[in-house]
């Protein structure tokens, strides 16, 4: 079936038992996944969908997933699920992604998401679940390089696993990152220095996480739940809790390196925290006097983490600014 968008392909139950080809290939017009299901232990050699990289004035492709299931896949190459290339939207709305996995070696996997690599103007992520899915070495599930904006909301994460970093990884050039009203649930990463089990946040891109949920996420390194990299220029989170969370170095958020944000750039606000790490229970920096905080950035917090609740490394001092109300 063709539309404005390109191909669709709609309900219609997948049983495939290896797929080593795209589903569909594409170098111009879009693409659309609607009330399909991908499953039975299918075994995938490829992404399903292969948006070819190509010039800027293939920005007008759109890819569309929506009330669809992928479950019980297993990918044999270093390659995502899903493959775009320079595209205007991604929209993925509604869909169950469950129990993706990788069967080749860490040492072989690439840094892609292992549901979705993507380099759009726009991602919108909403009503998704995601569950005990293994990603490669960088982007657990997702991983943007220059996207503009990726919004996720309702968004449900659980008992997923990374070797590396972060569930949503943003390596690069992304504008904006908004997280709401989403869970974030056991997701670990599995090496000796990984940072940000559910949100790792690099270079020049902005976070903003609101009304939303992570709990019992464990990192081995910093930022058991969120790792923010120096290069951050803005981070917003409120309205949150975060309860249970686990690393060395900040067992909710990490922040490495010197941030040099302007005054107010960085606000963590009216959020909850119950968590555990050895130099600072909820929020670590590595080095934070370039950012001129003080308690007032930390209003509204309330903790029951163990004292120093935040750690600035440079300075060797903690203080107990989540603990604020």
């Amino acid at each position: 079936m063709h539309s404005s968008e390109g191909v669709v392909f709609q309900q219609v139950h997948h049983l495939y038992t290896v797929l080593t080809c795209p589903l569909v290939e594409l170098h111009n017009g879009g693409a659309a996944l609607r009330t399909n299901t991908f499953e039975n232990g299918s075994r995938f050699a490829c992404s399903l969908f292969d948006f070819k990289n190509g010039s800027q004035d293939e920005y007008r492709k759109v890819m569309e997933v929506q009330d669809s299931i992928f479950s019980g896949i297993t990918m044999t190459a270093a390659t995502p699920l899903l493959a775009c290339g320079h595209i205007r939207r991604i929209e993925d709305l509604n869909n169950t992604y469950e129990m993706i996995k990788f069967a080749i070696s860490p040492s072989t996997q690439s840094n892609l998401g292992s549901a979705l690599s993507a380099t759009p103007l726009r991602s919108v992520m909403t009503g998704a679940n995601i569950t005990e899915c293994d990603g490669p070495l960088n982007g657990g599930i997702f991983f943007f390089l220059q996207c503009a904006e990726a919004t996720f909301t309702d968004v449900t994460v659980i008992q997923c696993t990374n070797v590396v970093s972060g569930l949503v990884f943003t390596p690069d050039e992304v504008t904006h990152i908004s997280v709401i009203k989403s869970t974030f649930w056991s997701c670990t990463t599995t090496r000796d220095t990984p940072h940000g089990s559910a949100l790792f946040i690099n270079h020049s891109a902005t976070l903003s996480v609101s009304l939303a949920t992570f709990t019992n996420n464990t990192a081995s390194n910093c930022g058991g739940a969120i790792y923010v990299s120096a290069r951050c220029q803005w981070v917003n989170i409120t309205s949150s809790s975060f309860l249970n969370n686990q690393a060395p170095y900040g067992g909710a958020i990490g922040v490495g390196g010197k941030p040099t944000a302007a005054e107010g750039g960085w606000v963590i606000q009216q959020c909850q925290f119950a968590n555990v790490g050895r130099s600072g229970t909820d929020v670590y920096f590595d080095d934070m006097s370039a950012l001129g905080l003080t308690e007032r950035a930390f209003a509204g917090c309330v903790s029951r983490s163990k004292s120093p609740r935040v750690f600035d490394f440079k300075s060797r001092t903690g203080y107990d600014w989540t603990n604020r109300q």
